[in-house]
C-alpha cells in the first residue's frame, strides 16, 4: 500500500512547536505531512477520502511512526 515512506527533518527542531515531517508514495502519488501530538496534518495535495484511502494511509503512517 504505502511505498517509499521516509521521515524528513523535524520542523522547528528543539522548539515547543517541533513536529515530525514525512513523505510517502501511495498508488504512484507523493504525499507529505507532519505528525505532532498523535495527529497527522497533510500538505496539499491530500490523500482523497474516496474508498477510505486516507483512513488506510493514516493507520499505516501511525504504525510506521511508532516503530
Amino acid at each position: 500500500m504505502i511505498e517509499n515512506f521516509q521521515l524528513e527533518e523535524p520542523l522547528f527542531e528543539g522548539r515547543i512547536h517541533e513536529c515530525q515531517q514525512f513523505t510517502l508514495t501511495f498508488n504512484g502519488e507523493e504525499f507529505k505531512g507532519v505528525y505532532k501530538d498523535d495527529e497527522i496534518n497533510w500538505y496539499h495535495p491530500q490523500p482523497t477520502v474516496e474508498n477510505d484511502n486516507r483512513i488506510e494511509i493514516e493507520i499505516e503512517v501511525y504504525s510506521l511512526l511508532k516503530q
